[in-house]
C-alpha cells in the first residue's frame, strides 16, 4: 500500500501532439491556490508551490511553460497551468510535511471539464506520523489491513503523531484514516504483541524466527497491505497463493480481506 496522493501527482495525460509534428496546443489556467494547515485551518504563509511538465513517451517541441509562486500573508497564491499539459504540483513549507490530497481532480483535464479559478492545499505540520499494530499474543497467520479515507482531517486529535492500533484475533484491522496516515508507507509500521514484546521484520533473520513478513500486493489496492507474522516458511506458503497473474492474483489478494475486521478503528474527529 502506498498511500495516494504524494505532493508529486500527475494533472493529465501526455499532451497532444499534431499530425505534422510534435507541435503541442494548450490552453493556460490562472487558479488561485489558498495553503492552509490541515488540522488548524491556519493559512501558511511563505509556502513555495510550483508546477513542472513531464514527459514519459514523445515530449512536444514546444513543452508548456513552468510557473512558480509563494503565498502572501494570508496564504494564497497564484499559479498558472497549462491544459493538456502533464503538470506536476509541488508544494514546500517551513515546518511542513510535504503532503496532501491530490489536486486538481483528474477529471479536470481527462474529462474536459472547466478549470476551477480557486482551490485549496492542506499540509500537515512535522513531525510525521508513526503507526504501531498491535496483535494478539502468540498469533501467527495473515495479518489483513485495511485503511479507509474519511471526511475529516485530524486523526483523533490535532497535532498527534503516534498511533497504536489492534489488530483483531484473526488478524484484521479496519482504520478509519485522515490524509495523515496515506502518507505513511506500510514498510515503515512497526508490530508489537500485546504484552508489549516487538515483533521484528523480517529482514536478517534465522529461517525459524517469528516476524512480520511484507507480502505483495496488487496495483490499484493501495489501500490495503498484506502481511505475514510468522516464520520465512510461513510467509512463503501465503506468499505462494498471490504468485498468479490478473483477475486470479486480485482475488487471492482480497481473498485475506473476506472477514469483516473486529479490530477498532482509529476515532476521526471532524472539526
Amino acid at each position: 500500500m502506498k498511500r495516494p496522493c504524494r505532493w508529486l501527482f500527475v494533472l493529465s495525460a501526455l499532451a497532444c501532439c499534431s499530425l505534422n509534428g510534435c507541435i503541442a496546443f494548450y490552453s493556460y489556467h490562472t487558479v488561485k491556490i489558498s495553503v492552509r494547515d490541515a488540522e488548524t485551518d491556519a493559512p501558511i504563509p511563505n509556502a513555495n508551490m510550483s508546477v513542472s511538465y513531464r514527459y514519459v513517451l514523445i515530449a512536444p517541441l514546444n513543452p508548456p511553460k513552468s510557473d512558480s509562486a509563494q503565498t502572501d500573508s494570508v496564504g494564497a497564491a497564484d499559479l498558472r497551468f497549462a491544459v493538456p499539459g502533464g503538470g506536476y504540483l509541488e508544494v514546500t513549507a517551513p515546518g511542513y510535511l510535504g503532503i496532501a490530497p491530490c489536486w486538481p481532480p483528474q477529471e479536470y483535464f481527462i474529462q474536459k471539464k472547466p478549470v476551477p479559478k480557486v482551490a485549496e492545499i492542506r499540509l500537515y505540520r512535522e513531525p510525521a506520523p508513526a503507526i504501531t499494530i498491535v496483535v494478539t499474543n502468540g498469533y501467527r497467520g495473515p495479518l489483513a489491513m485495511e485503511f479507509h479515507h474519511v471526511g475529516a482531517w485530524v486523526q483523533e486529535q490535532a497535532g498527534k503523531r503516534d498511533f497504536t492500533f489492534r489488530a483483531s484475533q484473526t488478524g484484521h484491522l479496519r482504520v478509519n484514516a485522515s490524509p495523515l496516515l496515506f502518507e505513511v508507507d506500510p514498510s515503515e509500521f512497526e508490530f508489537k504483541y500485546e504484552n508489549g514484546q516487538p515483533i521484528p521484520k523480517g529482514l536478517f533473520v534465522g529461517p525459524g524466527d517469528v516476524c512480520v513478513w511484507g507480502l505483495d500486493g496488487v496495483a490499484g489496492l493501495d489501500d490495503r497491505s498484506l502481511f505475514c507474522v510468522g516464520t520465512q516458511h510461513d510467509a512463503e506458503a501465503l506468499g505462494s497463493v498471490l504468485n498468479g497473474t490478473g483477475d486470479g492474483n486480485r482475488k487471492a489478494f482480497g481473498a485475506f480481506f473476506a472477514e469483516t475486521p473486529t479490530s477498532q478503528s482509529s476515532r476521526v474527529h471532524p472539526k
